[in-house]
């Protein structure tokens, strides 16, 4: 077993047994109904049920497919369970979400495969402001999944625009996304899983795949954990087996 490898699964069988200890005083909840459960469960028997049931694909505006793991107006439960990741510290939830997002992207690729999976980044203002970058959660989630490596492999300039914070039609028009690749070597000639929490408008999944591309990435697949498809005519929607 490769040196890096066996630190990881040592890190996380160590993480899990304290997880095991720290669920007696304070114990973890599913992430969906918030029902109590015990370790290494990430979500109660029911709501696992139809946790890997269901994923799409939708279009984004660079021509590229993303695949997604549950579809903004349908699925409430896994969209509380994003939010109160993003907005309130509830980073557990990753863990579940991640196990889903990887269900959507091998029920969409027959054959998954892929030299090293990356996030889209925050700015170093962003990040000290929120404490954590959700999509880099949800894309070490994935790696664990797919035993494929994880790397940051884009940057952010502080002063971009947040995306959240604008209206759909302002998304669509802000071009300062700031993103840059600290290192074009690592990029160079790899296949590459992209991964966001969230698809509104699409402008910044398409501002990283594009630059990834041009920075001379042998392919590029997207995947996220949520779309809010409505401006998306091209939704494709699939239910896995």
């Amino acid at each position: 077993m490769k040196p890096e490898k066996w630190l990881m699964n040592t890190l996380m069988n160590t993480e899990s047994v304290i997880r095991r200890i720290l669920s007696v005083f304070f114990p973890d909840r599913c992430p969906y109904c918030k029902t109590i459960i015990t370790p290494p469960d990430t979500e109660c028997s029911e709501c696992r049920k139809n946790l890997y049931s269901y994923h799409h694909s939708v279009l984004l505006p660079c021509g590229v497919i993303c695949t997604a793991a549950f579809y903004y107006d349908i699925n409430n439960s896994a969209r509380r369970a994003l939010l109160d990741m993003k907005f309130r510290g509830a980073k557990f939830n990753a863990r579940s979400l991640g196990k889903a997002l990887a269900n959507a992207v091998s029920a969409q690729f027959s054959d998954v495969s892929a030299d090293v999976i990356t996030c889209t980044p925050m700015s170093r203002d962003r990040l000290k402001a929120r404490g954590f970058n959700q999509a880099e959660l949800l894309a070490r989630e994935l790696s664990n999944e797919l035993d494929i490596p994880f790397d940051n492999l884009l940057g952010r300039k502080n002063g971009a625009r947040i995306q959240h914070d604008l209206s759909y039609e302002e998304r669509l028009n802000n071009k300062d996304l700031r993103f840059y690749i600290p290192d074009q070597h690592k990029v160079e000639g790899k296949s590459i899983i992209l991964v966001d929490d969230i698809v509104t408008s699409g402008m910044t999944m398409s501002g990283c795949c594009t630059l990834l591309n041009s920075a001379g990435a042998e392919s590029v697949n997207c995947a996220c954990v949520l779309t809010a498809g409505s401006y998306n005519k091209t939704i494709e929607i699939k239910h896995s087996e």
